[in-house]
């Protein structure tokens, strides 16, 4: 019967680490040590980049991975959104689109028509505070959302400034 003591699994040997255990003085002392440790050199610990290629078009399309949006309104009240991305090649990339035009659903009232459109612009426009152009257009849609497919009527409300959307909801 072989005594547990004089095992050789791998995993139960002491470590050979060459760092002591031992804490040391400070933060600062164990970063130099962590250095001089380090065996690759600082241009192969650098993440590199393939090189941006040039084109000869003046404006060349660009495809990339989408990672996050923002939203806002510069000083000027335009709307702006922000696509911060990545490209194929690994080229971080933000993509600003200007004067953005937000929009939303809302299910249209039975009876409603092509006609009540600008009157309901107008009212609206005039019930947000200090805004006078929200509201920049509505739309009659036509849209499937029930399981049998039929379309029903919604209103697509376009605003200028995204922050009015939910004072907007309330109000239709």
């Amino acid at each position: 019967m072989a005594d547990a003591s004089s095992s050789t699994n791998e995993s139960e040997q002491p470590s050979t680490s060459k760092r002591p255990i031992v804490p040391a003085a400070s933060f600062a002392d164990v970063l130099k040590d962590l250095s001089k440790d380090d065996d690759s050199t600082q241009e192969e610990s650098r993440w590199a980049r393939p090189t941006q290629q040039q084109s000869d078009e003046a404006k060349p399309p660009i495809t990339f991975q989408k990672l996050d949006i923002r939203e806002s309104n510069t000083e000027s009240a335009h709307s702006e959104i922000q696509l911060f991305g990545i490209t194929k090649t690994g080229h971080s990339i933000l993509t600003r689109v200007l004067n953005f035009e937000h929009y939303f659903y809302y299910p249209a009232p039975e009876g409603f028509r092509q006609n009540d459109l600008e009157p309901l612009r107008d009212y609206l426009n005039k019930t947000v505070q200090g805004k006078s152009s929200v509201v920049s257009n509505i739309e009659l849609e036509d849209q499937s959302i029930t399981s049998d497919g039929k379309p029903l009527p919604f209103l697509k409300i376009n605003l200028s400034d995204h922050r009015f959307m939910w004072n907007i909801k309330d109000k239709v």
